[in-house]
């Protein structure tokens, strides 16, 4: 396995799934992160009380989360384009540094990159009705941004 990040113990304290001081760690955001992150928080809550608070189980949801984002831009690339297209960019995302180092870090960015790439997805998926494209595509960039804020600004620009 892979060793811990430095950030990675605090975010099982920041769930609740391991009680102890972080060193190095401010306090507030230990306490802070479930309202900054609530989705994330959920989620990561909700795999650790079937997978053990471990370094291997609370690496299971990113893990799950890189790819689930493999598959689904798989999906749509062959959907939308061609299977040539589908199996470039699934190479192109799999063989991907910065994804293959959050898929197995105990934190938030796998998730919130999954949320940002089905929004994505569906944003960009063709023509449907507006009254079912805009609330699934408002939920998942909703849904997105409250697991990172940052892609406010992703999906602001």
């Amino acid at each position: 396995t892979w060793p811990w990040d430095h950030d990675e113990v605090s975010g099982l304290v920041e769930v609740g799934a391991y009680t102890s001081t972080v060193s190095g760690a401010p306090t507030e955001q230990l306490s802070r992160m479930r309202r900054a992150v609530p989705v994330w928080f959920a989620a990561q809550r909700a795999a650790l009380s079937v997978a053990p608070a471990t370094e291997f189980g609370s690496r299971l949801l990113p893990a799950a989360c890189a790819v689930a984002g493999l598959v689904s831009m798989f999906v749509w690339g062959w959907r939308r384009a061609s299977p040539a297209f589908a199996t470039g960019l699934f190479l192109v995302m799999a063989l991907s540094e910065p994804l293959l180092t959050v898929g197995h870090n105990n934190r938030f960015y796998a998730t919130a990159i999954l949320l940002a790439l089905l929004a994505i997805a569906w944003i960009l998926g063709g023509p449907r009705p507006l009254s079912r494209d805009l609330p699934l595509g408002a939920a998942l960039t909703l849904a997105a941004v409250l697991t990172h804020n940052l892609l406010v600004v992703f999906f602001c620009l």
